[in-house]
C-alpha cells in the first residue's frame, strides 16, 4: 500500500484532542497493513510534517504520532526513549497536557516491554496523574490506561491497588464503550478472589458471565466457570464447586483451552482426593501435568504452583511420600518466586520517585516566586537557610544510606552467591538463569529419626550445625555452591552461578572429603562408646534453572530433572559411599575408578545406571 493514499485530513487543525486521537487511531490501522517501506515513509511524512506545523499543539501531536507507530515498528529502537523525554519536557514548556499524558504512557509501555519495571511504573504514573484529571469524553484513551495501570499493580501482586483501578474505569466509562468488558471485569473478580474477599469476587464473577452469555462467548463463560468454582473450592463447598468444574472441563476440552483445562482437572483432582478417592485424584493430576508438559509450561510459576502443589497431594494419598516431596518442593519454589518481591520493591521505589519529582517542582515554583517578591535581601537569606537546612539533611541522609547499603549488601552477600547479588543490585532483580551442566550432590544421614530419638533439642541442633558447618567448609573449599539444607539432607551444586568445566570433578571431590569427616566422626565416637551418624551421598550432572525464591526471605534455588535424579541417586546409595549417575560417570571416568552397579530403579525415574565412585586412578 502506497503511503501516498494515507494522508492526515485537514481538520486536524481542530483543537480538541479527542479528534485527533481517533484519527491516529484510524490512521494506525492502515500503518499496520503498509509494507515495510511504506511504513518508513510514513514515519518520514510525520517528521515532515512535526517541522512544518507552525502550531505547537500540532507539531507536538505529530512528534508524539510518529513515536507511537515507530514504537510499533520497532519496539527495540534506542531512540525512542531519548526522543520521548526530548517531548516530554517540550510539552511540558508549552503546557500541552494532552501530548504530555500521551509521551509519558508510551515511554511507561517502552520501559516495560524491556523489563526496566521500576522505570515503566514511574512513568505510568505521572500519566495517571495527568489523565485521572481530563473528563472521558476530553482524553478518550482515559479509561483503557486506567484499568493498564491496574494491570502493571496486579502483574506485581498487588491486588488491593489494582482493583481499585478497575473498578475506577468500569465505573467511570459506560459499558458499551469498553473493550473486552468480559475480561476486564473477570480481572476485578480475580482481584477480590486473592483479597479473600469471596462475595464481591462471586458478584464480579457472574457480571462477568452475564457479558460472557450476552456475547455469547463460549469459551469465556468455561473459563468463568471454573474460576467461579475456585471460590467454592476455597470455600470446601465441593457440591457446588464440582457441577461447575465439569462444566469448565467440557468447555475447555471442546474449544482445546489447554490451560484452563489443566488447571481444572488439577482442582478437581484435589477434590477427589479431600473425598477419599485417592486414585481418581491420582489420574486426574497426571492428566493436567501431562497437558501442561506438552504445551511447554513447565517453568511457568503460575502453572506449576496450582499442578504440582495438587500432584504433590495426590503422590502422598497414594502412599509415594519421595514423589509427594519432590513436587511440593517445587511448587514451594514457584509460589515464592523472587517476581513478586522484585515487582513490589520496583513498584515502591517507582512511586517515591514521583513523590520526589512532585516535591521538587513544588520547590522550584516557590523558588520562582521567591525570586519575583522585591525584597531581594530577605529572599536571599531565606534560600541561604533553605539551603543549610538541605544541605544538613542530604548530609546526614547520605550517612544513612550509606549505612544502610553497608548492611544489605553484607545480608545479600551471606545469603546469595556474590554474581545474582551484584545483578541484583545493579538491575533491582535477578533473572533466572539456565545451565546446560551443572553437577547436584544430596547428602542424607542414615538412621537420622531414630539417633535424633536420643537427644535432646539442643543438642541435636548442635550435632546437625557441627556436621553443616564442615560441609560448608569443604564445598567452599572446592568453588561449590550451597543451595540449601532440608532436615538431615544437605544440597548443593557445582557449575553455578558461573559455569565451568569442572564442576563434576570439584563435586566428587568434595563429596570424598566429606566421607572422609564422617569417616573420622565415626572412629572418634567409636572410641567414647558413643553413637554416630553415617552418610549417604547422591550426585548427578545435567540442566538446571536457577534463580532467587521467596517473598519474606531470598533463597537462591536450583529445580529441574537434574535435582530430582540427583536426590534419587542419594536414595538409592549406601552410607560411606559416592553414588553416581551414569552422566556424571561419563565425565569423570577418565580420573576415577568405578565400580558399575547396573540399572537400578528409582522411583518416578525407571531405571538409572548408577556407579560407586572408589578413588582416583593413579595416572591422574
Amino acid at each position: 500500500m502506497a503511503f501516498a493514499t494515507i494522508v492526515y485530513p485537514d481538520s486536524l487543525s481542530n483543537p480538541s484532542f479527542s479528534y485527533r486521537i481517533q484519527s491516529i487511531r484510524n490512521f494506525e490501522e492502515t500503518f499496520h497493513s503498509m509494507d515495510s517501506a511504506s511504513r518508513q515513509d510514513c514515519l518520514r511524512q510525520l517528521k515532515q510534517w512535526s517541522m512544518d506545523s507552525k502550531e505547537s499543539s500540532l507539531k507536538l501531536f505529530f512528534m508524539w504520532s510518529r513515536l507511537k507507530l515507530l514504537f510499533f515498528d520497532d519496539k527495540h529502537n534506542p531512540t525512542i526513549p531519548i526522543e520521548l523525554n526530548e517531548l516530554i519536557q517540550e510539552a511540558r514548556l508549552c503546557k500541552e497536557d494532552y501530548v504530555l499524558t500521551e509521551a509519558r504512557q508510551l515511554l511507561g509501555y517502552y520501559y516495560w516491554e524491556h523489563k526496566e519495571f521500576s522505570q515503566a511504573i514511574e512513568q505510568f504514573a505521572q500519566a495517571y496523574s495527568l489523565y485521572s484529571e481530563f473528563k472521558l469524553d476530553e482524553f478518550p484513551n482515559k479509561g483503557e490506561y486506567t484499568f493498564d495501570y491496574g494491570s502493571k499493580h496486579q502483574y506485581f501482586g498487588d491486588y488491593q491497588t489494582a482493583k481499585s483501578f478497575y473498578l475506577e474505569m468500569l465505573n467511570s466509562t459506560p459499558h458499551d464503550q469498553i473493550d473486552n468488558i468480559i475480561s476486564k471485569t473477570n480481572s476485578i473478580a480475580y482481584c477480590y478472589r486473592s483479597l479473600n474477599q469471596f462475595d464481591s469476587a462471586l458478584y464480579y464473577f457472574h457480571l462477568a458471565e452475564e457479558f460472557a452469555i450476552k456475547q455469547k462467548s463460549d469459551v469465556w463463560i468455561g473459563i468463568i466457570s471454573g474460576n467461579i468454582a475456585n471460590i467454592y473450592y476455597m470455600q470446601k463447598k465441593y457440591d457446588l464447586a464440582i457441577p461447575l468444574i465439569e462444566r469448565n472441563i467440557e468447555i475447555s476440552t471442546r474449544y482445546r483451552e489447554m490451560v484452563d483445562l489443566a488447571m481444572a482437572k488439577s482442582m478437581l483432582s484435589d477434590i477427589r482426593r479431600i473425598q477419599n478417592n485417592p486414585k481418581a485424584a491420582m489420574h486426574l493430576s497426571l492428566e493436567a501435568y501431562d497437558i501442561i508438559a506438552k504445551k511447554g509450561l513447565l517453568k511457568n510459576y503460575y502453572v506449576m504452583k496450582n499442578i504440582y502443589r495438587n500432584l504433590s497431594s495426590a503422590y502422598a494419598a497414594n502412599g509415594n511420600l519421595k514423589a509427594a516431596y519432590l513436587y511440593l518442593d517445587s511448587a514451594s519454589m514457584a509460589k515464592d518466586s523472587f517476581a513478586t518481591q522484585r515487582n513490589q520493591l520496583a513498584i515502591s521505589g517507582a512511586k517515591y520517585r514521583v513523590e520526589v519529582q512532585n516535591h521538587i517542582n513544588e520547590i522550584e515554583q516557590k523558588e520562582f516566586e521567591l525570586r519575583q517578591q522585591k525584597k531581594i535581601r530577605n529572599g536571599w537569606i531565606a534560600g541561604a537557610l533553605i539551603m543549610i537546612i538541605i544541605s544538613i539533611v542530604a548530609i546526614r541522609q547520605k550517612i544513612n544510606v550509606s549505612r544502610a547499603k553497608k548492611r544489605s549488601d553484607e545480608l545479600l552477600l551471606n545469603i546469595l552467591p556474590e554474581e545474582t547479588a551484584e545483578e541484583l543490585k545493579s538491575k533491582g532483580f535477578a533473572e533466572a538463569k539456565s545451565y546446560d551442566e551443572v553437577t547436584a550432590m544430596f547428602t542424607d544421614f542414615k538412621n537420622f529419626t531414630i539417633a535424633s530419638e536420643q537427644l535432646t533439642a539442643h543438642n541435636l541442633v548442635k550435632e546437625i550445625n557441627y556436621f553443616y558447618s564442615a560441609f560448608d567448609k569443604i564445598v567452599s573449599k572446592y568453588n561449590i555452591e550451597k543451595i540449601k539444607t532440608i532436615g538431615d539432607s544437605y544440597m548443593c551444586a557445582g557449575g553455578l552461578p558461573v559455569p565451568n568445566k569442572t564442576n563434576a570433578d570439584d563435586v566428587i571431590q568434595a563429596a570424598f572429603e566429606i566421607q572422609e569427616f564422617m569417616k573420622n566422626h565415626r572412629k572418634e565416637r567409636e572410641a567414647q562408646n558413643l553413637p554416630y551418624f553415617q552418610l549417604r551421598i547422591g550426585i548427578h550432572t545435567g540442566p538446571v534453572v536457577a534463580g532467587i525464591v521467596g517473598i519474606i526471605k531470598f533463597a537462591y534455588d536450583i529445580w529441574g530433572d537434574t535435582v530430582n535424579v540427583a536426590a534419587a541417586m542419594e536414595h538409592q546409595g549406601l552410607e560411606g559411599k559416592i553414588n553416581i549417575s551414569g552422566s556424571t560417570y561419563e565425565i569423570i571416568k577418565h580420573k576415577y575408578h568405578c565400580t558399575y552397579r547396573g540399572k537400578i530403579l528409582a522411583k518416578n525415574k525407571g531405571e538409572i545406571d548408577m556407579y560407586f565412585v572408589e578413588g582416583m586412578k593413579e595416572d591422574s
